[in-house]
């Protein structure tokens, strides 16, 4: 599945993993998906957060003092988190909806909000919401 993602997407997902390794969890959460997306510098999810006024650093802020630590021994694999399933789900869909010929960075981002959880309601307590996403990405349309 991994060569549906584009580049930044497949870096996110990297950087995802990290953060729950960093957090002794084999299992990756739509809040690990959340700051593996903002890590990526230059990515169109965080171009579109910048548009819309969301800051990574606030993300980060708000999102760390809400997951809680596992307790696993690291494995090599991690497993998705059924959550973060339907997150990435969600993110294949809204790159089919789009004709993409990849997932995005920003369908992640897409699909972070059709997830109600902790990662959802960080984004939407700091100004981003699907409308204001899609509405940010017109002119990239054109």
């Amino acid at each position: 599945m991994w060569q549906k993602y584009s580049e930044q997407a497949g870096e996110a997902t990297y950087y995802a993993l990290a953060e729950a390794h960093a957090r002794r969890s084999n299992s990756v959460s739509p809040e690990h998906l959340l700051l593996g997306l903002i890590h990526v510098e230059g990515s169109v999810a965080v171009g579109i957060l910048d548009r819309l006024g969301v800051s990574t650093g606030r993300i980060r802020a708000e999102l760390e003092p809400q997951i809680i630590p596992g307790t696993d021994a690291i494995a090599q694999e991690a497993q998705l988190t059924p959550d973060a399933k339907r997150v990435i789900d969600r993110a294949y869909h809204e790159a089919i909806t789009e004709d993409a010929l990849q997932i995005g960075s920003e369908h992640i981002l897409l699909g972070l909000l059709g997830e109600d959880g902790i990662a959802c309601r960080v984004l939407t307590k700091l100004g981003a919401d699907i409308d204001g996403i899609r509405r940010v990405r017109q002119p990239d349309r054109a």
